[in-house]
């Protein structure tokens, strides 16, 4: 099964001084047992991020985020383990947490064949 990890946090508490919990080698360096870590995103600032919602028939663009917080969204993890609990240790060992961030850890569900409907890339000689 595979498991999405978000982590959230007050931006001016996991930024500046505090870089050594966006360093990869601290993730890595976990004891992940059975887990195995699939990916790691850092999400880029709030303001940053576009919301799409539709009103009538017409799609509207904001920006931010959906929802304001105090703690944002700053990082994804996708890791994949047959039982919960390594995937709960994990969570708990983030540096980004021990510093005060706040994780969601999301048992996902994964469609049928959805790595089959990728489009197609062309490249610079495909007719």
């Amino acid at each position: 099964m595979k498991y999405a990890l978000l982590v959230y946090g007050a931006r001016e508490t996991l930024d500046g001084e505090r870089r050594a919990v966006h360093d990869p080698a601290a993730y890595l360096a976990l004891d992940t047992g059975t887990a195995r870590l699939l990916a790691h995103y850092r999400l880029r600032a709030p303001e940053r991020t576009t919301t799409i919602r539709v009103s009538g028939s017409n799609p509207t663009r904001s920006t931010g985020p959906a929802a304001e917080q105090h703690e944002t969204l700053c990082a994804l993890f996708l890791i994949e383990s047959e039982q919960e609990e390594p995937v709960l240790e994990i969570a708990g060992q983030l540096p980004a947490v021990r510093n005060g961030a706040i994780v969601e850890v999301w048992p996902l569900i994964e469609t049928a064949g959805s790595h089959e409907h990728r489009p197609q890339t062309r490249g610079p000689h495909a007719a």
